[in-house]
């Protein structure tokens, strides 16, 4: 897969054979439109490129060895971005020349290659205490932030949490921080973030974002009107490390609240039961999301090596769905084998996502796919695939949320999202209860997400047409949002949610 706006020479993919890769020289059978060309084992743009799916013809030589075959490349229009309102940055932690306090573990400027401030990051090693982290930081004027999220920027390496927080201050200073403030966080909330079974070469930068209402006060000061300054709070075990960023606040980009409804592994209940039941109730619109799973089939369906049920849909109906008003995502293409993906090189893996996509577009769509569903072990807790699923969509959605996941739950994202590669879902069919507690637990998130103009993400896989008490809640969740709250929250899919604030014209 390429944007049609690449250049000249841009690499498409590199080349390799599953027997050895060395001594092999390559060359082009068959080139449409001339737009390809071979650089050693690199395929690369080569010259103006126009969009659409092209059978690219490659030989491989080596000795007398002569192996032939061809490849689908697809060259697509530039996806929309995930938008993004305005930050302030209530800490900075860029260097160490930003920090006021290190009072829980002494920071180092230290090199690191995905840094988002440049070449190096605070990186921070516990001493076992419990005390402030603190920036430099503090605004001039109060920042009313009571519309909006709490992110903060983080890598996690081998540290051991047992308490920390994020607290907000609209008075003191950052070398004296007043005894009145809000704090969210503790041992049931960020610190589940970092206790992964990470070593120091495998962390990557995240982020996490909390609605500012979710911020409880101490003491009666504490006044989210007019926030000055932010600062870290907490205790890990001594010697755990993990690189400190930037505390920021993002308004809200939404008006009220909206819930989208995702469908795993392509089953054909999406359309046999959700649409029918959704278009009712809507007046023939039907905001769903379909996120296929492996194994992809371009023929009789779009994914989902599982048999029985209520079968697979098809792209004719994937069609009759999106022209409806929902949204085909991207899964995964041939394996959802968290060890298979593993073993596969980062160009092997590229190359496994941007399938999914060439296969979509080959059916008339594109732009949906922007938008990625982790699917099975295949989670952004499996940081080996993070940059090549980066590198190919826009957004992911953590796919296997239960209602105490680890990193937990939140039935409160905010637009924009704390994190866009771990955008969190909760699974209609794992939340922990039977009977109505189905539905009572799904309308307690409903009501969070309305009371902070959020988003919930409710992820189904063939629940409707084989638990009867999924099928009940989702009949619930529709009256919910169109009979009796229709004013504070609304049905999208995560491309509609995005639209207004990004230019797209929702094309295919």
């Amino acid at each position: 897969m390429v944007l049609d706006t690449a250049s000249t020479g841009t690499n498409i993919c590199t080349l390799f054979m599953s027997n050895g890769s060395s001594g092999w020289a390559y060359s082009l059978t068959s080139n449409p439109g001339n737009q390809f060309q071979i650089s050693g084992a690199s395929l690369q743009v080569a010259g103006a490129l126009t969009d659409g799916v092209y059978a690219v013809g490659v030989q491989a030589v080596r000795g007398a060895t002569v192996i032939t075959g061809s490849m689908m490349v697809a060259v697509t229009p530039t996806d929309f971005p995930v938008p993004v309102s305005t930050k302030t940055t209530l800490a900075q932690f860029h260097t160490m020349a930003d920090v006021q306090s290190q009072s829980f573990g002494a920071g180092a400027d230290t090199a690191m290659s995905d840094s988002p401030y440049g070449s190096t990051a605070i990186l921070v090693t516990m001493n076992g205490g419990t005390n402030y982290y603190t920036s430099k930081t503090i605004l001039g004027t109060g920042l009313d932030a009571r519309n909006g999220t709490i992110r903060f920027t983080f890598k996690p390496f081998n540290v051991n949490l047992t308490s920390f927080e994020i607290r907000l201050f609209s008075a003191g200073t950052p070398s004296s921080p007043s005894a009145n403030y809000h704090s969210q966080g503790g041992i049931s909330g960020i610190t589940s973030h970092f206790t992964r079974t990470l070593g120091v070469n495998n962390g990557v930068f995240e982020s996490i974002g909390y609605p500012v209402n979710q911020f409880k006060p101490t003491g009666t000061g504490a006044d989210l009107t007019a926030l000055k300054y932010a600062a870290l709070y907490g205790r890990g075990s001594a010697g755990g490390m993990f690189c400190v960023g930037d505390i920021d606040f993002y308004p809200n980009l939404r008006t009220k609240a909206a819930v989208i409804p995702t469908f795993d592994d392509a089953w054909a209940s999406a359309y046999t039961i959700a649409r029918p039941l959704m278009q009712a109730a809507l007046g023939g619109a039907c905001p769903i999301m379909i996120i296929p799973g492996a194994v992809a089939d371009p023929v009789n369906g779009v994914g989902g090596s599982a048999t029985g049920g209520s079968g697979k849909i098809t792209w004719a109906q994937i069609d009759e769905i999106w022209a409806a008003g929902g949204q085909l995502g991207a899964g995964m293409y041939s394996t959802e084998d968290v060890n298979i993906v593993n073993a596969m090189t980062a160009a092997q893996r590229t190359l496994e996502f941007q399938k999914v996509r060439a296969l979509a577009l080959q059916h008339g769509h594109f732009r949906d796919t922007a938008d990625f569903g982790y699917q099975s072990g295949i989670a952004y807790s499996n940081l080996a695939t993070l940059p090549q699923i980066k590198s190919t969509f826009r957004s992911a959605m953590n796919g296997l949320a239960g209602i105490n996941a680890n990193p937990p739950f939140a039935p409160s994202e905010l637009l924009p999202f704390g994190d866009q590669w771990s955008v969190q879902r909760l699974q209609h069919g794992l939340t922990g209860g039977t009977g109505s507690q189905v539905w009572t637990i799904v309308q307690y998130a409903l009501d969070i997400a309305v009371a902070n103009k959020g988003v919930f993400f409710l992820d189904h896989h063939d629940d409707l047409y084989t638990n009867p008490d999924v099928y009940n809640s989702y009949v619930n969740l529709i009256n919910y949002v169109t009979v009796l709250r229709p004013d504070v929250i609304e049905f999208k899919t995560m491309r509609s949610l995005q639209a207004p604030s990004n230019g797209d014209d929702m094309t295919k």
